[in-house]
């Protein structure tokens, strides 16, 4: 069970981490006068 739980996290942590990372590229195309693909 903790290993289960302990798998969540860790993909919860990096689903959030790749969302930030689009954010701020879209941010920056944005800006720059670029959408992303």
């Amino acid at each position: 069970m903790a290993a289960i739980l302990e798998y969540f996290n860790t993909a919860v942590h990096l689903t959030q981490q790749n969302f930030i990372t689009s954010s701020f590229e879209w941010l920056s195309f944005s800006m720059m006068g670029h959408q992303p693909d």
